[in-house]
């Protein structure tokens, strides 16, 4: 279950909280137009109660490089390549969903982030068939699934993409994940 709001990310990714915040809003005014004002400002409360949901998972404590951060590198690697998707609205859904679990020590995180996202896709009546395409495209990140469409060809090529940064991104990459795997010998 997706846990409480934004104010328990005790200010960890503050400024991250900002950045992500209006492009989750964003995404969202693509579906849903609620003609009564009433329902307007109460599916706005929905959305800014999935985003706090949704940024507290990504900040919890014990997350390093599966955080906002990733996030925020994955939807700009997104910005890149948007016009050759299929399917924009799916992938962006996908990589908003794909890390929303995150336990190292847990064999199903990527499962569970899919059933999860899909939870909150259905309460923001995002449409059946971009839900169904986002859910595939959070499973195929745990990297064994394989892919069948482009789209979940360009997921995964985003969320590899810290693979061919800079060696000064890449070490950082390394860093985080070192201390998420903490409870893992080194190899020599």
């Amino acid at each position: 279950m997706i846990t409480a709001g934004a104010e328990f990310y005790h200010g960890r990714f503050s400024e991250e909280y900002y950045e992500l915040e209006p492009k989750w809003k964003k995404f969202f005014s693509n579906f849903g137009n609620e003609s009564d004002f009433f329902d307007r400002v109460v599916r706005n409360i929905r959305v800014s109660r999935a985003y706090g949901d949704l940024f507290h998972n990504y900040s919890v404590k014990g997350r390093y490089y599966h955080a906002p951060p990733h996030l925020i590198s994955c939807l700009k690697e997104l910005d890149d390549v948007k016009n050759i998707a299929e399917d924009v609205l799916s992938l962006e859904a996908g990589l908003w969903g794909h890390d929303l679990i995150y336990n190292p020590r847990a064999k199903d995180n990527v499962r569970k982030s899919a059933d999860e996202f899909s939870k909150t896709l259905i309460s923001l009546d995002v449409p059946w068939e971009t839900l169904s395409k986002s859910r595939r495209i959070v499973l195929v990140t745990d990297h064994k699934t394989p892919f069948e469409t482009y789209d979940e060809r360009l997921a995964i090529d985003i969320d590899l993409s810290i693979l061919g940064k800079s060696e000064e991104e890449f070490d950082e990459y390394e860093r985080d994940i070192r201390k998420e795997y903490s409870f893992v010998e080194p190899m020599e």
